[in-house]
């Protein structure tokens, strides 16, 4: 569960960076985690019923994405073991992750790492296994929302807004200074209307299995659309 080594010291850069769900990988890779994590373990009465009485408490939680993923994710993981979690992320990456990358997803990013390009996943998802998923393909640096304190434990608690939308866009800014990136000249690869605030900060954003109002801006502002399988 190791993030990759972050890149904010380097200067000049010409970055590459994907989304991750359904333009990187297929589909929804929360969904597949959460059922992945109640699969293996089994779901307890009681986190069921901690769940039911936090929406019942709090039921903004419904409206605030981040809390309803910590929410799916105390009922999906009922230990905060280290040894016992890295396990599971490795088997999730490995048994359902990997297999839904695209290949032409996978294709790009090793041409970017031949053109000594930074290469950076953003998404909502958690860190918790998209810092895993970026290590193996020798991503750069991983963005999104933070399941993992400092000492790259899961304590049950979220770190930081979901990261998603304007928060993409906010985080990149955060993460890559813009006197150190040649952002004129990086790459961003999305798949939603989400996406927009982040690709157009960058000089060659591509549209990935678009949706409908992705497909219009991209259309409006002469962005490249690709189909990827």
């Amino acid at each position: 569960m190791t993030a990759p080594n972050d890149f904010s010291s380097r200067e000049h850069l010409k970055l590459a960076i994907f989304d991750v769900d359904k333009t990187f990988v297929h589909g929804d890779s929360f969904k597949w985690f959460c059922w992945f994590a109640m699969s293996a373990k089994g779901i307890r009465l009681g986190s069921l019923w901690r769940f039911a009485a936090e929406i019942l408490t709090h039921p903004s939680v419904l409206l605030d994405a981040g809390l309803l993923k910590r929410s799916c994710l105390r009922i999906g993981l009922t230990t905060n073991d280290r040894a016992e979690l890295t396990a599971l992320v490795k088997n999730f990456v490995d048994g359902v992750l990997l297999k839904e990358v695209h290949l032409a997803a996978a294709d790009r990013l090793r041409w970017h790492k031949e053109q000594n390009h930074t290469v950076v996943f953003v998404s909502a998802s958690p860190d918790l296994y998209l810092n895993d998923l970026g290590s193996r393909f020798g991503v750069d640096c991983v963005i999104s929302t933070k399941f993992l304190n400092q000492e790259e434990n899961f304590t049950g608690d979220l770190f930081s807004a979901n990261c998603k939308g304007d928060e993409k866009r906010r985080r990149l800014l955060e993460a890559c200074p813009g006197s150190e990136i040649a952002w004129d000249q990086s790459y961003g690869y999305g798949n939603s209307i989400d996406d927009v605030s982040f690709l157009e900060l960058l000089g060659n954003a591509v549209a990935v299995n678009p949706d409908a109002k992705l497909r219009r801006i991209a259309l409006e502002r002469n962005w490249a659309i690709e189909s990827w399988s």
